[in-house]
């Protein structure tokens, strides 16, 4: 596999600054929906069948690995604008059956997280691929494999997990709840001081300042409700299991967002 796939292509990629994680408030008591004055107004969107291009089935963003970090308090794009996201950690899936982390975070360098040590490694020069190297251990990627070696030990050869690398690459920028959704898709995080929504595949991108939730103990409901930039936003989350339309994959968290006229339905898990 190794002396095929390493004849072109490149590695990972991403870049992002990553600010610290959130404190302990609003962490998993994410009791979770929208309460019926949320759903009150408007009609519902019709049902829509499972729809293909959610970001965990995306391919990995095509920055180069070498961008210089962006600075996350940078002036965001207004709602509307067209963005895409780009992933700073990856998980990768081992053979031996462990699971490894790399950061990317820093130019130049990976760090990474093994069963029981972690590691920064320097990049050095590779024909193909991104290869980083301390001269007795080396890792190497292509696309979404890589390959872990030490000196005198077997390789170990991994693959990369698209929603893992999507949910360790938010819990490090802060997150403490991302959902997804489909038709379109869809993408939310709550962060402590912001919140951001992308829509029709990462074509549309409305940020809002994260208001207090409003906790309805009886019916089991959190409610985030804002209004910015000519936009309101309704957030509603509910502590259940949710099946992804689209992939099956099985969620703890319920989502539910009600964005100006708009309904959008989904899936989400707490990160913190």
């Amino acid at each position: 596999m190794w002396g095929r796939a390493f004849r072109s292509g490149a590695g990972p990629r991403g870049a992002g600054s990553v600010p610290p994680p959130p404190s302990a408030a609003c962490l998993r008591t994410f009791s979770l929906a929208l309460t019926l004055a949320l759903l009150g107004c408007g009609g519902a969107e019709p049902d829509a069948e499972p729809a293909d291009g959610v970001l965990l089935d995306g391919e990995p963003p095509d920055a180069p690995l070498d961008t210089a970090p962006s600075d996350a308090s940078a002036e965001a794009p207004r709602a509307g604008e067209t963005t895409g996201p780009l992933l700073a950690a990856f998980v990768f899936d081992c053979d031996d059956g462990t699971r490894r982390l790399a950061n990317f975070e820093r130019v130049g360098e990976v760090i990474l997280t093994l069963p029981g040590k972690t590691l920064r490694l320097p990049a050095v020069s590779a024909d193909s691929g991104a290869k980083y190297s301390d001269g007795t251990n080396t890792f190497w990627t292509q696309e979404r494999e890589a390959r872990f070696e030490t000196r005198g030990s077997e390789p170990t050869d991994c693959v990369e997990n698209r929603r893992e690398s999507i949910l360790e690459d938010a819990r490090r920028r802060g997150v403490y709840l991302w959902a997804t959704g489909n038709e379109p898709g869809w993408t939310l995080e709550i962060m402590p001081e912001a919140t951001l929504l992308l829509t029709d595949y990462g074509q549309s991108r409305y940020e809002f300042v994260t208001p207090q939730p409003e906790v309805d103990a009886l019916s089991g409901t959190t409610v985030y409700s804002v209004e910015s930039n000519g936009h309101r936003i309704a957030i509603g989350v509910r502590s259940e299991e949710c099946l992804d339309s689209m992939s099956g994959e099985r969620f703890e968290t319920a989502v539910e967002i009600r964005l100006d006229d708009r309904r959008l339905s989904g899936c989400g898990v707490a990160l913190y």
